[in-house]
């Protein structure tokens, strides 16, 4: 190709091969032409060819002058081999003197620039800009971070956050107040608020200048972390730093105030909040009607409801979360108005949680709307999966099959759901479920659901124990109830209670295994456990059930002197005790303790007294007992009619025998099974004491 301007030697050879090609083609047709014209016209166009390639390419118009002089500049800095038609070039710099010389010269198609040294101000600034082109790198390189961890947060990945931490010391890229800050609040939501601590420490020790949205991060993990006092010394210190607070940094006061054991303290916060003259959102009442939920006023509900109201005069909505603080606010002491803020919630639109769904079916079995309860809990089902696993509101709901028009049979329906389609039930499930088989009398199922628990890897407690063990007593399975007492201690590695102990010594004096009774009443103590009234109760009705009407007044005795109080079950046994050994005289001395201390003795105190005397050599004085009884407004039963036919036969009046015959066989009519079979085994006990 040319050369460019300011180029004066001739050049037939490099890259460019068409004045080669020129002058060969010229010589071929000369040597090949023939004629004169040929050897002429090639003569021409070598002659052109040269001159051509020696001249200097004129500038094109329109190139400026900054081209010109940079095309000047890049030819005077250079120089050929042979002859010249151009001057050498001015102006070249030597750096070792300053003093203007030829330079070397340049490879062809490149030009030298002149090398300029720097004033002092001009490397300054030059080092600035470069500075602050450094740091706008870093902060967009951080802001990526930032987009990346934010993510995470959203979707409680906070592992896959810190990792990324890790990545950024690994390329040497030093965080910012924005990365350190999203790394905060992605630990505050997934649940790590110790290590959203330590990263704020760390954070001040790499000098990186925590700001208000730092802050407000921490507060609301301190919060979430039970630690109150922290987020006290936080906001002092932000107070410090002269940062002004936002509604989201009274918000999170709030929040961390509220969820401890502070409420007080959020209300102080609101108001402060009030005077500052900013204002609250949803988020803001959401969290004060927490704090409500969690506070131990006995006006908190009246404050909760005082706070929906002012949410309507702002025109803020209540969310999902406001909800179900305030139904919890006042599940307690207003239990109907539960269920209307629930119809207002659905009223506008607004889907309730797990926790409200439970709250509320809970609230509905206390005010006996157990049909209402039902309904609630068919409707969280038709919400889909997330209500389907809602383990809490299932077992509010067996809970409440305990009362109303659901009975046990529909929690055992629910269990086995539960068994087979899930939420797994847990420790709480199958403690509701054995204390409903307590309730119904069902011992059977009870110790059922127990060995359910017990193959499920659930947890199983001493209450739980308590319950099979008392469905063991009812059945009088003193065998089974030894056994699992000894499965509780060695396996389970559970240290029995006065209940436990209780229930045993219960089922052993069922069975009338007195010497067992006596031992574990022993052990009891040995253990240094207080035995309780039902614990004194049992070790009495035990002795009576042997005949050991002297170890029975002993434990009695022992009851008073420890200072538990005697109730009607303590006599009753005692009474009962007497009629076994046939002792009429110490029984009605009990009876008129019984009186002395307050209690009304009741139909079962009577009935027995009426019994130990009718087997004693006196039977007519049982009517005298039956009619102080009469006497009193109490009404006998269908075993009261069959003693005194018994001491009315023993003692010769027969004629009252066949009168409460007849009273036995009315009242039969009207007794539950267990009480006609009750009256049977007291028959064949009077039939044999007679033979």
């Amino acid at each position: 190709m040319p050369n460019i301007m300011g180029t004066p030697a001739l050049v037939l050879g490099g890259a460019d091969w068409r004045p080669a090609l020129t002058v060969a083609a010229a010589v071929l047709l000369a040597l090949f032409g023939g004629g004169t014209f040929e050897v002429v016209v090639a003569i021409l166009a070598v002659a052109r060819t040269v001159w051509v390639h020696t001249q200097p390419v004129k500038v094109r118009k329109g190139e400026g002058k900054a081209d010109k002089m940079a095309s000047y500049q890049a030819g005077a800095a250079q120089s050929i081999k042979g002859v010249s038609r151009h001057p050498s070039a001015k102006g070249s710099v030597d750096s070792s003197n300053g003093a203007p010389q030829r330079g070397p010269p340049a490879p062809e198609g490149e030009c030298r620039h002149q090398s300029w040294t720097l004033s002092p101000v001009a490397r300054a600034k030059a080092e600035s800009q470069e500075s602050r082109q450094a740091d706008s790198n870093r902060q967009a390189i951080c802001q990526g971070y930032v987009r990346t961890i934010t993510e995470h947060a959203k979707n409680r990945r906070w592992s896959e956050a810190l990792d990324l931490l890790d990545d950024m010391r690994r390329r040497s890229i030093p965080p910012n107040t924005s990365v350190y800050t999203a790394l905060i609040s992605a630990c505050d939501k997934g649940k790590q608020q110790e290590k959203a601590m330590e990263l704020f420490d760390e954070m001040k020790a790499q000098e990186c200048t925590p700001n208000a949205v730092t802050y407000n991060a921490l507060i609301s993990a301190c919060g979430r972390g039970s630690h109150p006092e922290r987020a006290l010394e936080v906001w002092e210190e932000m107070r410090s730093n002269g940062l002004t607070p936002t509604v989201v940094t009274y918000t999170s006061l709030i929040g961390a105030m509220g969820q401890t054991q502070h409420p007080e303290k959020a209300w102080e916060f609101y108001e402060a909040m009030k005077a500052s003259q900013i204002e609250p959102n949803y988020i803001t009442f959401g969290k004060l009607m927490h704090a409500c939920s969690w506070s131990q006023s006995v006006d908190k509900a009246d404050k909760a409801l005082g706070l929906y109201k002012d949410m309507g005069e702002r025109g803020i909505q209540a969310d999902s979360y406001t909800f179900g603080a305030l139904i919890s606010a006042c599940k307690d002491k207003y239990p109907q108005k539960v269920t209307e803020l629930y119809s207002e919630m659905r009223r506008l639109g607004v889907a309730p949680d797990a926790g409200t769904y439970s709250t509320v079916i809970s609230a509905c079995d206390r005010s006996a709307q157990t049909g209402r309860a039902a309904q609630v809990f068919s409707s969280m089902k038709q919400q889909g999966s997330q209500s389907q696993s809602n383990l809490s509101a299932y077992n509010a709901m067996i809970n409440a099959c305990g009362s109303g028009g659901k009975t046990l049979d529909d929690a055992l329906a629910l269990l086995k759901e539960m068994q087979t389609k899930g939420p797994a039930p847990d420790a709480v499930t199958y403690s509701t479920v054995m204390k409903l088989c307590e309730r119904a009398r069902r011992p059977e199922d009870a110790l059922q659901v127990f060995d359910a628990m017990c193959k499920s890897g659930c947890t199983v407690d001493r209450i739980c124990c308590n319950w099979a063990l008392s469905a063991c007593e009812q059945l009088r399975n003193v065998e089974r109830g030894l056994a699992l007492f000894d499965y509780m201690k060695q396996s389970l590695a559970l240290e029995p209670d006065a209940s436990t102990y209780g229930l045993l010594i219960s089922a052993c004096g069922k069975c009338k295994w007195g010497n067992k009774a006596a031992e574990l009443f022993q052990e009891l103590q040995d253990n240094k456990l207080a035995p309780n009234r039902f614990v004194y109760n049992a070790m009495i009705g035990a002795c009576g059930n042997v005949k050991r009407i002297g170890m029975a007044l002993d434990t009695f005795r022992m009851m008073k002197e420890r200072g538990v109080v005697p109730d009607a079950i303590t006599f009753n046994s005692l009474i009962s005790a007497c009629e076994k050994r046939m002792w009429p005289e110490r029984a009605t001395e009990l009876l008129r303790e019984m009186e002395e201390t307050g209690l009304a003795p009741d139909v079962k105190v009577y009935t027995a007294l009426m019994s130990c005397w009718a087997k004693s050599k006196d039977p007519e004085k049982a009517l005298d007992v039956y009619r102080e009884m009469i006497g009193k407004g109490i009404e006998a039963n269908a075993i009261t009619y069959s003693t005194m036919a018994w001491a009315c036969e023993k003692s010769g009046h027969t004629s009252l025998a066949k009168e409460f015959n007849l009273k036995e066989v009315d009242s039969l009519n009207r007794c539950t099974a267990q009480e006609i079979r009750t009256i049977r085994q007291h028959s064949h006990k009077r039939l044999s004491h007679a033979r």
